[in-house]
């Protein structure tokens, strides 16, 4: 059992990372989408007389800023801009000019960093004096590959050492707490906080290049990494060491005391386990995808509990796969895969429904899934789990046909004859043990009560000696080795059968360990995907599919009694879109009305209604002048009031769907 003064300090190190993960959920503000451009000044295309004294780029959310988040080039390609970048307000950026600036067209590259941590890069223009032409290949080109898949890479290892560490250690404490004395367990949750600790630091190093299109050159950069450090995804990161740190000397403390341990105390242990996880995968979800978007409080929950269920699914299969399932095993390491299966079977269930959630949230419909690398990404995904869930069934069969049980049965035969001949203390742990495990496994009542009978009165007939406590504490290394050595997988030899009657042989473990490790290799690709998902945008963000209908509108001054409305919106995501109407007679020639105003409405949220300005471009031919602006994702409204003259209008209501 725990002392007191331990359970107290466990008591407060639960509560303090609760708290820390509450802190950490209520610093992460709710955003729209990925930063997306509303207007700049000078206007994008727009001429001006006289050389402005500053550029500036206004977004839809706060963003963060890097070294070159605005770059103005003249038109022969040399940089026109004076530097550092400002903000003017939290979604507002600035940079200063040079003076005594040449007539011509100036190109303005922006790049800054969005709420969930992603690069978002473009461009936009303006000329001073009249148009010109450019020179300035080469110097908008994005950042560095390597950079980039180094930094997925970084993502993915910082996901498999947190699911190695909490794993390993929720299934010591639920599963296998004798587990603690085998040799190579410390190891490997030493491992997993020092793996997780390095990749946190990798990521606030790494962060600064990718958002700012610099090589690995630039690692290191003071600039980059201050500003790294003051950001959200810089803020989360940093926690996550913190944590990590509490979470090492947590493993350290506990992690050995776990075989003497009660089961209340293991209770109490698991609850401040499972506490200290979640505040550890809160630090992914506070700064990606499901911290930006709609209903961002239940995706950040949804994100958290899919983190977890996975790490304690993943740890707990590399267990199995390193020390449960290898030779020389122990009835209470067999004993540990039956209660594992049952955990697993949990995470299945918390996975399956997080992620089906996180997909629909992300991806949307049909065509986001089919039509995007983000969505096809997820299908490849969604099918690792697939394969993942059919062998974790077979491996539930295997269990629950008798197949390992009848393994455990014949495995505990050895220990219970030499028991018989070591002493009194052997034997009453032998036939315990014999009854434990068999219970566990379903075996037959009256070969545990055969077990425990032929202990007892190998217990009588011993004491009757002098020397049985000499010859148990000779004997106890040798019913290990023994042990090991009769029972191969803990199926016994070939043939090998147990005392029941008409059961067939034991089929060995190794059989399980295989599929256990294929299991480790489908997460490992799961992992791998899920660090390149996080750093592209959702299929809502990137799928393109414009949206055109088709209406009918009858204005009292048509000549034609009714009249038709094409309306067409381009690309129809989240960020600006181009709006055109086409107004014709049912005869196919252009109507010109005296008035068309355009509205947008979101009716879900209440949002509306947005003005939208429009040019006439020809008879019958409407073009926004600036794009309009979609801020959520969903079915949007198209308010388009048609006025013949000044008294009689029509307005008709058209629905926009924006992925």
């Amino acid at each position: 059992m725990l002392g007191r003064s331990t359970r107290r300090r466990l008591a407060l190190l639960a509560g303090a990372t609760a708290v820390a993960g509450a802190v950490l959920l209520a610093a992460a503000p709710a955003a729209l989408a990925h930063a997306t451009l509303v207007s700049t000044t000078p206007g994008d295309g727009a001429v001006v007389i006289r050389p402005p004294t500053k550029v500036s780029a206004t977004f839809n959310q706060p963003v963060a800023t890097i070294t070159n988040s605005l770059r103005v080039y003249t038109p022969g390609g040399q940089r026109a801009d004076t530097g550092p970048v400002t903000h003017a307000g939290p979604d507002t950026i600035v940079v200063g000019l040079r003076t005594g600036l040449g007539r011509g067209t100036y190109t303005v590259g922006w790049s800054v960093v969005s709420a969930d941590s992603h690069q978002v890069e473009g461009a936009f223009t303006f000329s001073i004096g009249a148009p010109s032409a450019t020179h300035v290949a080469g110097t908008l080109q994005s950042g560095s590959r390597l950079v980039n898949d180094g930094f997925a890479a970084v993502r993915g290892l910082a996901y498999g050492f947190f699911t190695v560490l909490a794993g390993v250690v929720a299934f010591l404490i639920f599963c296998w707490p004798e587990g603690a004395r085998r040799k190579g367990v410390v190891r490997l949750i030493v491992a997993g906080w020092a793996g997780l600790l390095l990749t946190a630091l990798l990521t606030i190093l790494m962060q600064g290049p990718y958002a700012a299109a610099e090589g690995f050159g630039h690692l290191l950069a003071p600039g980059l990494v201050r500003t790294t450090l003051h950001s959200r995804i810089g803020v989360a990161v940093q926690a996550r060491e913190v944590l990590g740190v509490i979470a090492a000397i947590a493993a350290t403390v506990v992690v050995p005391r776990l075989p003497s341990a009660g089961a209340r105390a293991r209770a109490a242990i698991g609850a401040g386990w499972l506490a200290l996880t979640m505040a550890l995968a809160a630090t992914w979800a506070g700064y990606d995808h499901s911290s930006v978007g709609g209903q961002v409080p239940l995706a950040l929950a949804t994100d958290i509990l899919h983190l977890t269920a996975a790490a304690v699914w993943g740890g707990g299969l590399v267990m199995l796969a390193v020390f449960v399932l290898r030779k020389p095993a122990t009835p209470a390491a067999v004993a540990s895969v039956p209660r594992f299966s049952s955990i697993a079977l949990g995470c299945v269930a918390v996975i399956s429904g997080t992620g089906a959630y996180m997909a629909w949230r992300e991806v949307g419909s049909l065509g986001p899934l089919t039509g995007t690398t983000y969505g096809w990404l997820v299908v490849a995904k969604a099918a690792g789990l697939g394969a993942l869930i059919g062998l974790g069934y077979l491996a539930r069969r295997y269990i629950g046909t008798g197949s390992l049980r009848r393994g455990m049965a014949v495995s505990l035969a050895p220990v219970r004859a030499l028991a018989v001949q070591a002493g009194p203390a052997h034997a009453a742990a032998a036939g315990q043990a014999g009854v434990t495990v068999m219970a566990l496994a379903g075996a037959p009542t009256a070969t545990a009560s055969a077990s425990a009978s032929a202990s007892a009165r190998a217990s009588a007939s011993v004491q009757a000696g002098t020397s049985a406590g000499t010859s148990a504490q000779a004997a106890d290394g040798e019913i290990t080795r023994r042990e090991a050595a009769s029972s191969p997988g803990l199926a016994g030899p070939p043939g090998a059968r147990t005392g029941g009657p008409g059961e067939g042989p034991a089929i060995p473990l190794s059989k399980l360990r295989r599929s256990v490790l294929v299991e480790i290799v489908l997460v490992a690709a799961i992992l791998a995907v899920s660090a390149v998902l996080v750093n592209m945008p959702t299929g809502r963000e990137s799928f393109s599919q414009p949206t055109s209908a088709t209406v009918l509108v009858s204005p009292a001054g048509s000549s034609a009694g009714t009249d038709q409305l094409h309306a067409v919106v381009a690309p129809a995501v989240l960020g600006p879109n181009a709006i055109d109407l086409f107004l014709t007679t049912l005869n196919g020639k252009p109507y010109s009305p005296a008035q068309v105003e355009v509205s947008l409405y979101f009716p879900a949220q209440g949002l509306g209604p947005f003005p939208v300005s429009l040019t006439r471009t020809g008879p019958g031919r409407y073009h926004a002048t600036r794009a309009a602006l979609f801020t959520v994702t969903g079915r949007w409204q198209l308010w388009v009031t048609v006025r013949s003259d000044a008294f009689d209008e029509t307005t008709i209501a058209i629905p926009v769907t924006i992925y």
